[in-house]
């Protein structure tokens, strides 16, 4: 990790800065910079240097990674989990047992473009990105994962081409309080749990 510089001071106010400097100071080499903030859901920082805008860290339960990584993996729009250089995912445990994963920025929030000015522009989009969120909840409970906090300030968009039209795609993000059913890990139905 020596190579991540210090953020900026001035940040874009869609990035979420996260806490005080010194409450992550296991960093070796250069500091990482990180300021606090009022916000839901998990912490987070937002790293400098090349990283800017490209990749932020969230520190979750372990159950609740557990969770995002199954969405994750079964190829579901929640937010990404970026790689390493060796490419496995970038994650380890801290010394309390919190998970440290490092994500993509994405961009705005759902709820954030429903009260745009765009949106109203764009019914069809709306719509889009309405029915996008509602199906993503559903395909986390086939999943046996509880998101427990979707909504659409828990939910980012990428814009991308489809049939040559620029179109939205949202994403879950913010999986802090997350769990998955033990029936589905046991692969049966029934007995569930939560942190």
């Amino acid at each position: 990790m020596t190579h991540l510089k210090p953020a900026s001071r001035r940040l874009h106010p869609l990035y979420a800065p996260a806490y005080r400097e010194r409450d992550y100071s296991f960093f070796q080499g250069p500091r990482i910079r990180a300021r606090k903030f009022k916000k839901t859901g998990s912490r987070l920082l937002v790293l400098g240097g090349r990283h800017a805008g490209k990749a932020i860290i969230r520190i979750v339960r372990p159950e609740a990674f557990e969770a995002w990584k199954k969405a994750f993996d079964a190829g579901l729009a929640v937010e990404p989990i970026l790689k390493s250089p060796n490419g496995k995912p970038w994650f380890w445990k801290d010394k309390n047992g919190y998970v440290w994963v490092m994500a993509k920025v994405l961009g705005t929030t759902v709820d954030a473009y429903l009260n745009s000015a765009e949106a109203e522009r764009h019914p069809e989009h709306r719509a889009e990105l309405v029915r996008q969120v509602e199906e993503l909840d559903r395909k986390l409970l086939d999943l046996g994962i509880h998101h427990n906090h979707a909504h659409f300030g828990n939910a980012c968009i990428e814009w991308e081409r489809r049939d040559g039209k620029r179109q939205p795609k949202a994403y879950l993000i913010d999986f802090d309080a997350a769990w998955v059913s033990k029936a589905m890990l046991r692969g049966g139905h029934g007995e569930t749990t939560s942190s």
